[in-house]
């Protein structure tokens, strides 16, 4: 035991340097290959959506390529980015992160041999595979990018293949099987064997690639004849000076340190250069040492980053953002709702109780003088407490705001996020608030034209369904299955009791509502699920999108007559809803995706050319003072002012140079058409206006 756990310490510690060095060489082979850098435009959505390791390694290569000029930039699609072996370094250098740091988590703990730390070493194993098999690919691209023979030969020499790490898996795989760990750590230590390999001849290949005539024609002192090893086709001029990457190019000048203080000829350079990268080499822990200090001394390392569960949101998620507020809003005051705004949060014992399991995803804060506080979780309960608080015994509101909850970020789900609620509190007609509020989330969905959606009529409570049976797993048209129900003998049965019977009658009132109001079509009577939360007591309901993008519901509420007396007051029944926002916005902007989205509304741009504010100021202040949204910008060259307001989706452009200035006029250009017009300086503000409003 002590023997294996010493072997599995060394297989530890050799991946874990792996996985860095990896990512280095990886960085090398994105330079030899020009490959373009859209693949490691990852970041953290806060969502969970994409892998923490797969982010840092992404990370990683940038800063090594910062500052690169032989990278295609992620605007640039000039790259190499649909080639797997660099589109998939994230995900197989950082799978192969996790896997270290999952074994290692357990090494220094373990006591036992079992299944699942059998498992953790077999799950080494087979990343390592992927990675190997990533490197190999890139090695043959490299191979067939170094301007000289003789390399191929060489490499060729060391037997290298896919093959060679599917029968060490394979092999693993069943010392797995076995339960013989020995022979299970053994077989995934002579695989990292193998991976060690090509990652070397991965740095070799890209080292050549981008060094490799330069250094091969100074060690023959500048002859360009033939080397030992093969016949090296040194080029006759001197290469145009490239400029690496900030980080890479140290590793490229230690490679070249290395391999210029050695023999000459082509086989031995390749031969102390991958002695060099052998993890065994006594030089090898300086090469080691230099590429984390690059990694973690690098400016461009210390990007700050958002916590977990939480996002920015650019200018154009901001623009699908405001356009889905500006209509939820819309529909919110069309049914005459008063706005409200309560504070981020609440004292605890006003959270405490109303969320059944779901409390323990509360936000606790700290002390703070005497008062225990907690984030709000919902709108719904500060609603009940505020209505509860003023006495009031009528109350129509809407709540547009953010709310906090602790739980696992998904796609969609996140710790922090918006919550669009619209509430009716009150003594009304029967089953009157519950159809104008299923009325309003039909009517938000319409406008938001995410596409086709259904709402889910929850109807009966738990303990009910549990009686009638089969009724639990039928859902379908509201009026059809209500119909279906009352006509049946399970529903003869209902109909005997006073609570099932008042029930019944009032989803039949709902449903005949909702039929006349032109939007059953879009609900389904559904009896098998009561929401979690505590405090509902009627009817629930829940939106589901139909579409392509798996986001889960989109909107749900209910009704709960019961949450506003909790507070010590009497009660008023009340019935809401609540969208959920980042789900529809996730839906929208996979939409947009493919769509022109303008991330501000400006009409006019006002183009100074040369370097004179002031004219700027003036011209742009006169817009701005009738209403006319505008920006400027100075500059002395025009096609940085097309550029720009093309980019920007700008539809005017106002240009003002020196000759107009002298004249009296402006030139006004139309971007869409190209076309431009001279227009007297005192008459632009009217002239623009005609054209804005026609």
């Amino acid at each position: 035991m002590s023997s294996l756990l010493e072997t599995c310490k060394l297989l530890d510690q050799s991946s874990s340097a792996l996985s860095t060095i990896a990512v280095a060489v990886a960085a090398l082979s994105c330079e030899a290959a020009r490959a373009n850098l859209s693949a490691f435009d990852l970041s953290d959505s806060g969502d969970g959506s994409v892998a923490k390791d797969d982010i840092g390694v992404a990370s990683d290569i940038k800063v090594l390529l910062n500052g690169s000029k032989l990278v295609a930039s992620s605007n640039n699609g000039d790259g190499k980015v649909n080639i797997n072996s660099f589109s998939k370094i994230p995900v197989f250098n950082g799978n192969v992160r996790e896997a270290v740091k999952s074994l290692h988590s357990v090494i220094g703990v373990v006591t036992n041999w079992d299944e699942k730390f059998g498992g953790k070493v077999l799950h080494l194993g087979f990343e390592l595979r992927n990675l190997g098999e990533s490197s190999l690919e890139r090695v043959r691209l490299n191979l067939g990018s170094v301007g000289f023979e003789g390399v191929k030969d060489i490499f060729e020499k060391d037997c290298l293949s896919e093959e060679s790490l599917r029968n060490g898996i394979k092999l693993a795989v069943e010392a797995g099987l076995e339960k013989d760990y020995v022979k299970l750590v053994k077989e995934v230590d002579l695989i990292l064997g193998i991976v060690w390999k090509i990652v070397a001849w991965e740095a070799v290949t890209a080292f050549f690639v981008l060094e490799g005539a330069e250094v091969l024609n100074e060690k023959s002192g500048g002859k360009g004849g033939e080397a030992d090893g093969g016949n090296v086709k040194a080029e006759r001029k001197r290469k145009k000076k490239v400029f690496l990457g900030k980080g890479t190019s140290v590793i490229v000048e230690v490679l070249k340190d290395r391999v210029m203080s050695k023999g000459e000829g082509l086989e031995k350079v390749v031969e102390e250069l991958l002695s060099f990268l052998d993890p065994k080499s006594p030089e090898f822990d300086g090469f080691l040492k230099k590429v984390k200090e690059v990694l973690e001394s690098n400016e461009s390392r210390r990007i700050p980053k958002t916590p977990k569960g939480t996002r920015d949101f650019a200018k154009v998620q901001m623009a699908i953002r405001k356009k889905a507020f500006s209509v939820i809003t819309k529909v919110f005051e069309r049914h005459c709702a008063t706005a409200l705004d309560t504070p981020a949060f609440e004292l605890k014992e006003t959270l405490t109780g109303k969320y059944g399991e779901d409390s323990k995803l509360i936000y606790d804060l700290a002390d703070q003088g005497g008062e225990l506080c907690s984030l709000r979780y919902d709108l719904t309960v500060p609603f009940s407490r505020y209505v509860a608080m003023n006495g009031l015994t009528s109350f129509k509101r809407y709540h547009i705001d953010k709310v906090w909850r602790r739980d696992n970020p998904s796609k969609g789900r996140y710790r922090e996020f918006y919550q669009c609620d619209f509430d009716i509190a009150g003594q009304y007609e029967k089953m009157g608030p519950d159809f104008e509020v299923v009325r309003i989330l039909s009517e938000v969905l319409n406008g938001l034209n995410i596409g086709d959606y259904e709402v889910e009529e929850k109807g009966l409570s738990v303990e009910t369904a549990d009686k009638i049976g089969t009724f639990v797993k039928i859902r379908g048209p509201p009026l059809e299955l209500l119909s279906k129900i009352m006509g049946g003998i399970e529903g003869s049965e209902l109909l005997k009791h006073d609570a099932s019977k008042e029930a019944l009658g009032d989803l039949s009132v709902l449903f005949e509502a909702l039929d006349k109001s032109r939007c059953i079509d879009k609900v389904v009577f559904d009896l098998s699920l009561a929401r979690g939360l505590d405090y509902y007591t009627g009817v629930i309901f829940e939106a589901a999108f139909k579409g392509g993008v798996q986001v889960g519901s989109i909107g749900a509420g209910g009704r709960y007559d019961n949450l506003i007396g909790n507070f010590g007051t009497k009660q008023v029944p009340a019935v809401g809803m609540s969208l959920g926002i980042e789900r529809v916005l996730t839906i929208m902007e996979e939409k947009a995706q493919n769509q022109t989205v303008r991330a501000t509304e400006t009409q006019v741009l006002v183009a100074v050319l040369g370097d004179k504010l002031s004219v700027a100021a003036e011209l742009v202040s006169e817009l701005w003072d009738v209403d006319i949204k505008a920006e400027y910008k100075v500059h002395k060259k025009m096609m940085k002012h097309i550029e720009y307001a093309i980019d920007s989706k700008i539809p005017w452009m106002i240009i003002v140079g020196e000759r107009e200035l002298n004249e009296g006029i402006v030139k006004l250009k139309n971007i869409e058409t190209t076309n431009e017009e001279v227009i007297p300086r005192n008459k632009l503000v009217e002239e623009l206006q005609q054209r804005l409003n026609p």
